[in-house]
């Protein structure tokens, strides 16, 4: 069985002309290829944030983390051209983005590779006919493990409810993962989270937001 379409859009409103100039001339610096880890990998940890929206706590760990690599997946145009002018104003050279589709990108990333997952507000298809859409199921999961060092980080969050329980026991149903009961509500935010503008307003609105934190379990503490 293969993964659901992540039924992605390409663009949430109207590009202006400097976000245009940013993807015309700049994004070719910081584009993911098959070949970026070549040149990249050496002796540096890699983070890897999927959807990251208008890109503020990707760029926030990239500053915390300048000594590790950050790869940014973001199908929205507009998110990326907020990263790049994040970028170039902090001055920051440790990451690198993907403008579309995670499927079409994560079989290049190689296994075991990466020493941490972010999946923050996944769009959660409230609607229960329309869940098979939602991007986090048990076959993307496994690929994603897959992907993680022994040790490594997966944090979800979510202020869906359903969601989040649904995806929790995703996570706990999969034997490679140690989900870490560092709270009973799931309220404990990673270290060094920053709220972005997205979590502010499920604030506003009174939604609660909660964090998943799991890790890789060592081959030998796993069934296969």
């Amino acid at each position: 069985m293969s993964p659901n379409r992540s039924f992605s859009r390409r663009v949430g409103k109207g590009l202006s002309k400097s976000q245009k100039n940013l993807l015309g001339d700049t994004l070719a610096q910081y584009l993911w290829n098959n070949n970026s880890l070549d040149d990249h990998l050496v002796d540096r940890s890699i983070i890897l944030e999927i959807g990251f929206g208008m890109g503020e706590h990707f760029i926030h760990q990239a500053c915390y983390r300048p000594d590790q690599l950050l790869i940014g997946v973001e199908a929205y145009l507009n998110g990326i051209a907020n990263v790049l002018k994040l970028a170039l104003d902090a001055n920051i050279r440790n990451i690198l983005l993907w403008p579309d589709d995670l499927d079409l990108m994560i079989k290049d990333i190689p296994l075991g590779c990466l020493s941490g997952i972010y999946l923050l507000f996944p769009d959660p298809w409230p609607k229960r006919k329309h869940h098979k859409k939602r991007f986090l199921n048990t076959e993307r999961l496994h690929i994603l493990q897959n992907k993680l060092k022994p040790g490594g980080f997966f944090i979800f969050a979510s202020d869906v409810d359903d969601y989040f329980f649904a995806t929790k026991d995703l996570v706990v149903k999969n034997n490679s993962f140690k989900p870490l009961e560092l709270d009973s509500d799931f309220l404990n935010q990673p270290n060094n989270y920053i709220v972005t503008k997205y979590h502010n307003k499920a604030q506003i609105e009174g939604r609660t937001t909660r964090f998943l934190h799991a890790i890789k379990r060592p081959l030998s503490q796993t069934d296969s």
